[in-house]
């Protein structure tokens, strides 16, 4: 029998994590990013934030089934979170995007590791997967957590027109 102390540990954890791949969830990767945005601008560092998006998503929803979408969305988690250090936070934002924050300058290597692992995993329903991702810094692409995210969701565009498995930083061309 689970005891209540478990049991409030389990529900703590299931209102931080997103229930299909296990990575933080909206909300707290948006209080993760105040807090991290508030320590960078204290010790006057650096702080990456990337988005993800996975290429072609709703395709292959459309063609193999929501059960493939939803394997594509867990290996492309568990890609990002074998990717990252131990002092960055990966989470789930939406339907098929994900994000990392990211202490100090180095977003834009880990964002380009996340693509390449991705790259390297074997088709699911006979795709190769990949995603684009935008990669923003504070404080040069913005002060707080919109400006940074709006920046980051530009670069993200910016990756996607360049085609799949693009990583556009901000002020940097995109490149694959």
């Amino acid at each position: 029998a689970s005891t209540a102390s478990e049991r409030s540990e389990w529900f703590e954890r299931m209102a931080h994590t997103d229930p299909l791949t296990g990575l933080a969830n909206e909300r707290t990767v948006a209080r993760i990013l105040e807090l991290e945005i508030a320590r960078a601008a204290r010790q006057g560092s650096e702080l990456s934030l990337a988005l993800f998006d996975v290429d072609d998503f709703q395709e292959t929803n459309r063609e193999s089934g929501p059960e493939a979408g939803d394997d594509v969305l867990r290996r492309v988690a568990s890609v990002l979170a074998e990717s990252v250090r131990l002092v960055d936070t990966v989470g789930r934002i939406g339907g098929d995007e994900f994000v990392l924050v990211a202490p100090g300058s180095a977003g834009g290597t880990v964002a380009r590791r996340v693509i390449e692992g991705i790259a390297a995993l074997p088709a699911v329903a006979g795709k190769q997967m990949s995603v684009s991702a935008g990669v923003a810094k504070f404080p040069t692409d913005g002060g707080d957590a919109e400006t940074l995210i709006a920046a980051a969701t530009a670069a993200l565009v910016l990756a996607q027109g360049a085609g799949p498995g693009y990583v556009a930083e901000t002020g940097v061309t995109a490149e694959g």
